[in-house]
């Protein structure tokens, strides 16, 4: 049996020098599912999933404890599933990450990290011949209330309703809209976009590139956002205690601060906080 790591391992997105750790890397190479193909339902005390590139649905259950999978043909073939220590692990049979075009001797291969596939040209032109993969089918699960989730490597169109939970989330392309949630970590890896309709507690936002991270409202005890590039992070709501830091051209914005924050700019970011 695996070692459990603790619990800041486990739900912490942002370690020294900003990188990425992921709890389930080491199932995600020798995992197989420990259940049969028609199981949908896992009682479980939090969900992980990593490296998902598709059009992903969470929306939350008042009337159930468990996690529920609504599964197709295709997403029970296209899906690995493990229970790890109470936490339901989940990441795809095959993954792309990232994107882009690679030649040599007649051989071209595009990897498109949109739709996590992969286009394989043999030939030139006039003489080509071209397989290419399918990208991830859809995901959609039901989760508890206050369900804690913790998202890597990310990418698609996500969609994530009120769990009123805490959240890690880290977004290297596409696009996620989240509905209410606690103590958040929200990250951008390149040019996507993250719109929450409200964090409480504790908010962490952190964008490398130019991406947008957008938070309609809140009521944070602290607020730490970093924008390294020419990202934008905007805040609504207050917070009591915020930290800033900008390298490059980026945009912080926050409503309002009640304590005199903390704001460090490397290049020629903009900040604004209401009431100073």
């Amino acid at each position: 049996m695996r070692r459990a790591p603790t619990r800041s391992a486990r739900w912490s997105l942002l370690p020294a020098r900003w990188s990425l750790p992921s709890s389930c890397l080491l199932w995600l190479a020798l995992a197989v599912p420990a259940w049969s193909a028609e199981a949908t339902r896992f009682a479980v005390r939090a969900v992980e999933l990593h490296g998902i590139v598709a059009r992903v649905t969470i929306t939350v259950t008042e009337d159930q404890s468990a996690v529920e999978w609504l599964a197709s043909d295709a997403a029970r073939q296209a899906y690995r599933f493990e229970i790890d220590h109470d936490t339901l692990c989940i990441a795809p049979r095959q993954a792309v990450v990232g994107g882009g075009t690679f030649a040599s001797g007649g051989v071209t291969v595009t990897q498109s990290g949109s739709n996590n596939s992969v286009a394989v040209t043999i030939g030139g032109p006039g003489a080509a011949v071209t397989a290419s993969s399918a990208p991830l089918p859809p995901l959609e699960l039901r989760v508890p209330r206050h369900l804690p989730l913790k998202i890597t490597a990310a990418g698609g169109s996500w969609q994530i309703g009120d769990t009123d939970g805490p959240l890690a989330l880290s977004l290297a392309a596409g696009a996620a809209r989240i509905g209410r949630v606690r103590s958040a970590q929200l990250l951008i890896q390149g040019s996507g976009t993250l719109h929450a309709a409200r964090v409480d507690d504790a908010l962490v936002a952190s964008v490398n590139g130019s991406g947008e991270v957008r938070v309609a409202t809140s009521r944070l005890e602290t607020l730490d956002a970093t924008v390294a590039g020419s990202g934008t992070i905007q805040v609504g709501g207050v917070a009591r205690v915020a930290r800033v830091a900008i390298q490059g051209v980026g945009t912080v914005a926050l409503e309002r601060a009640i304590e005199r924050p903390w704001v460090q700019v490397d290049g020629v970011g903009t900040v604004r906080i209401g009431g100073w």
